[in-house]
């Protein structure tokens, strides 16, 4: 019995003593602090939700938003791992330049982002009573303005924050906001019309009206500095050389006139009208094309016609580069700067029409097949076509996209690698005498100076 005793004795002790060791050699079970810091969405409040195109990088987030929005004044919406995010994202901030947001973790470790916000080009385009502001995103519709001007002629023009163009009906200048499609102001300014295109420099448009007049008008007011009748509707957008501005009309005249005050230099005869042709400026000289289907060289300081050529069909439109000028007509034509010399015709017999556009090496030119032709500028080869049926307006170019107004009503934004259409956008019933529609970055603010 004795025995029994020790034994149930000897057994307790044993386990008290293992117990006790096992609980004194066991580690306390501690749960770490959390140490994420990464942003994992960004956009505003003020974007409508889609609309803005991120990238995330390891520590720099790069934005692009449509040219409506306004840099200096958005609302971010984020999306982070961490304890607190700054600045705070309660308030607009003005994302003009770069801004370092900075996410803070539970260990109080932080990491720092880079914030940098892009508006994308935007794309004006008018037609008989409707002006359009498209995203080149994907061709979505930022504003639309209705009414009965008349924009079928008046190519529009971007400078800083605002939109110029001439109504055709009602011989009003409209300058709008270009984030928003409100009127800045209207100007009347032609008892007949507007059918020329603006041109802009600094605080100063100059633009033709079809009761034979070019104007010099302040963009900021809308107000008329000087005007010089022609007796001959001025149809033509204006370029500028040096101190004078040079336009022609439908009396069959180019013009030099003086800047400063419209006082007249000198005049130059031509076989045909000018009509809505849009001159181009290169090395002091000017080119242009007029409605008996010659294409001309003038000399810009004195007025003197250097050489011509008869292109065989319509109203020529014209493009210079790398020494050579391009010009539409019965085919396409590369023509020699100083000489006039056809280098090389293509698409012969096509009946190339109206103005082009020359970029990067390629020119892009409508035909009366109802294509849009992309021609290599070096030899006249094709390298695509795509459906554009056939109106006045060029092809706009613009970051690797073509962008182009068809006379079917719609617009296009073509990839310029391969002719491939990614958007198109219909306006409705488009004049097969439409503008070429404008593109850029809408400014902050206005007034900018355009380099010349």
């Amino acid at each position: 019995m004795r025995f029994k005793a020790l034994l149930v004795a000897s057994i307790a002790c044993t386990l008290f003593y293992s117990c006790s060791k096992k609980e004194s050699t066991t580690t306390p079970v501690t749960i770490p602090e959390v140490s994420g810091k990464a942003i994992n969405s960004f956009t505003f409040q003020e974007v409508k939700s889609g609309r803005a195109t991120v990238n995330i990088q390891e520590d720099s987030i790069l934005i692009s938003v449509p040219g409506s929005a306004l840099l200096s004044s958005l609302t971010p919406v984020i999306t982070y791992e961490g304890v607190s995010i700054s600045p705070s994202v309660t308030q607009p901030i003005d994302f003009t330049n770069v801004v370092k947001f900075t996410v803070t973790a539970s260990d109080s470790t932080k990491k720092d982002y880079y914030v940098k916000v892009t508006r994308r080009n935007t794309l004006f385009v008018g037609s008989k009573n409707l002006l359009v502001a498209l995203d080149t995103k994907d061709g979505a519709q930022i504003w639309k303005y209705t009414g009965t001007a008349g924009f079928a002629y008046s190519a529009p023009a971007l400078a800083g924050d605002t939109v110029f163009v001439g109504g055709a009906v009602d011989g009003n200048l409209y300058a709008f906001n270009a984030r928003t499609g409100e009127i800045f102001y209207t100007k009347n300014i032609s008892s007949t019309g507007i059918e020329g295109s603006p041109l802009i420099n600094g605080s100063t448009l100059y633009i033709g009206t079809n009761d034979d007049y070019l104007l010099s008008i302040n963009t900021i007011n809308g107000n008329v500095k000087w005007k010089y009748r022609t007796y001959g509707n001025v149809s033509s957008k204006p370029v500028l050389y040096q101190n004078a501005v040079l336009f022609g009309n439908y009396n069959g005249l180019l013009y030099r006139l003086d800047t400063l005050n419209g006082q007249y230099n000198w005049s130059l005869s031509l076989l045909g009208y000018i009509g809505s042709a849009e001159p181009v400026l290169h090395n002091s000289t000017i080119f242009f094309g007029t409605h008996d289907s010659i294409f001309y060289a003038v000399d810009a300081a004195v007025g003197k016609r250097l050489w011509t050529f008869k292109t065989g069909t319509g109203l020529p439109g014209g493009g210079v580069a790398n020494g050579n000028v391009y010009v539409s007509g019965y085919s396409l034509y590369a023509l020699d700067e100083v000489t006039g010399e056809v280098k090389w015709e293509a698409l012969k017999g096509k009946g190339c029409y109206g103005s082009l556009t020359v970029d990067n090496g390629i020119v892009y030119v409508k035909a009366a097949d109802n294509l849009l032709y992309a021609v290599d500028a070096n030899t006249g080869a094709t390298k695509w076509t795509t459906q554009s049926y056939v109106n006045a307006a060029a092809a706009v170019v613009k970051d690797g996209m073509v962008y182009v107004a068809s006379g079917t009503g719609w617009v296009y934004g073509v990839r310029a690698s391969d002719g491939q259409s990614l958007w198109g956008y219909q306006m409705g019933i488009i004049d097969n005498y439409n503008p070429t529609p404008a593109i850029g970055k809408v400014a902050e603010k206005y007034p900018i100076t355009i380099s010349l």
